[in-house]
Order: structure tokens, then C-alpha cells, then sequence
């Protein structure tokens, strides 16, 4: 875990070209010992600790954009494992933040902020990553209305 690192993408209003905020990408998997961030994951899905690692994960990024200058002004976006949805609550230090998790894949949405549209007292919303890749989307759309 010590190899694990983050990169922080901005994320810009096309008309505006205002930043809406920064999306974490993991770094460090392959010194880690792993091909990819998928064989990490799925690394952890077979070991029954993805909840753990995702936790573990998430509470770098949301450290790692603080100490980086990171505020509530401008949204983090943490990608969320399909499987672990639902299972692990954001950050301890996420209340200085804006969060977003990015949901992938073909569940439904069912994180703390999935069924109402956001937690506005965590300040966590949803988005979803590549949407329209699937048929499974438009189902996820609608039992996951959005917050914005």
C-alpha cells in the first residue's frame, strides 16, 4: 500500500472552462506489484477484502487532494468498485469535501447518495462514469435520479 499514489485530473465546464473538480486516478499498482488497478481490485475482490481496500483507498485520495490544496469549492470525483457500493461510508475527512463516486458497471446505484440523489449533509453525490457503454444504464438512470 505504501506504492499507492494519486494523480488528480481536472474535470472542466466546456462553456465555462471552469474546473468542476479533479478526478483521483490511483497510481503506484504496478510497484505495488499489480498489472493494473483492475488486477488490484479484482486482487481484492478474491481475498474478500475489497470493502477494506476501497476504504483504504478512498481515505488516501480525499488526504492527498487536501494536502494538495483541495477544497469543498471544487468537487473530487472517486471511482467506487461496482461490488463495493453501498458498502463503504466516505472518508472520515470527507466532510471538508465535495465527493462524487463514479459508478461503473451494470448494478444499481447503492451508495448512501444513490437512492435520494445525494447525501447533502456529507456532501456525496453520483455520477456515472462512461455512461451509455451497456444496456444496463438507462435502468441505473432511472433508479438512481440525479442530484444536479
Amino acid at each position: 500500500m505504501a506504492h499507492l499514489g494519486f494523480a488528480f485530473q481536472p474535470i472542466v465546464q466546456v462553456r465555462t472552462g471552469r474546473v468542476h473538480g479533479h478526478e483521483a486516478l490511483l497510481r503506484g499498482v504496478e510497484a505495488a506489484g499489480f498489472s493494473s488497478v483492475a488486477a488490484l481490485f479484482q486482487a481484492a475482490v478474491d481475498d474478500g477484502v475489497l470493502p477494506l481496500l476501497e476504504a483504504h483507498v478512498q481515505a488516501l485520495a480525499v488526504a492527498a487532494f487536501l494536502a494538495a490544496g483541495g477544497t469543498a469549492d471544487v468537487r473530487l470525483f472517486l471511482n467506487i468498485h461496482p461490488q463495493a457500493q453501498g458498502q463503504v461510508p466516505p472518508p472520515p475527512q470527507a466532510d471538508q469535501l465535495h465527493l462524487v463516486y463514479e459508478a461503473t458497471g451494470a448494478g444499481l446505484i447503492t451508495t448512501r447518495a444513490g437512492r435520494d440523489g445525494g447525501d447533502r449533509r456529507g456532501r456525496v453525490d453520483i455520477a456515472f462514469d462512461r455512461f451509455g457503454v451497456g444496456v444496463a444504464d438507462f435502468q441505473r438512470l432511472l433508479a438512481s435520479p440525479p442530484a444536479m
